[in-house]
């Protein structure tokens, strides 16, 4: 189980990793091993729309 994403939208980086930011959060959610190699968050078939969707609300949570 991985952290909450309450305040997601406050954190400097995604994973402890790679800079939070628009771009960056869109690509992990489409390909997290291509930005942080070896993460156990697995790729879940998001295309690049719904992941821009999805990458908008958490940068939202504040």
């Amino acid at each position: 189980m991985g952290p909450t994403l309450a305040a997601f939208g406050r954190r400097s980086y995604i994973a402890g990793h790679v800079p939070n930011g628009p771009d960056h959060l869109v690509r992990w959610i489409v390909a997290p091993a291509a930005l942080v190699p070896g993460t156990l968050m697995p790729a879940m078939g998001v295309s690049p729309d719904d992941a821009r969707d999805m990458a908008a609300y958490l940068l939202s949570l504040e």
